[in-house]
């Protein structure tokens, strides 16, 4: 019995840490990279920069508030 519930705190504890660690990636990688948002950068590879400082292609990025790149 003690074995089955400290098998199950473990496996609590691993899913609490991977959950954890996603969030932690998607917060450090979701910053804004260019534009007046990400101080000023500019985009590689023939990217726009949206108006909300990502980089990226199509009408999210290149549309409307594009802030560099080929925008239209």
């Amino acid at each position: 019995m003690a074995t089955m519930k400290a098998a199950t705190l473990t496996f609590k504890v691993l899913v609490v840490a991977l959950l954890l660690l996603a969030y932690v990636g998607l917060v450090t990688h979701a910053q804004p990279s260019c534009g007046s948002q990400g101080g000023g950068g500019t985009c590689s590879n023939n990217q726009c920069c949206s108006q909300y400082g990502y980089c990226g292609l199509g009408g999210d990025y290149c549309g409307s508030g594009c802030q560099s790149g080929p925008c239209y």
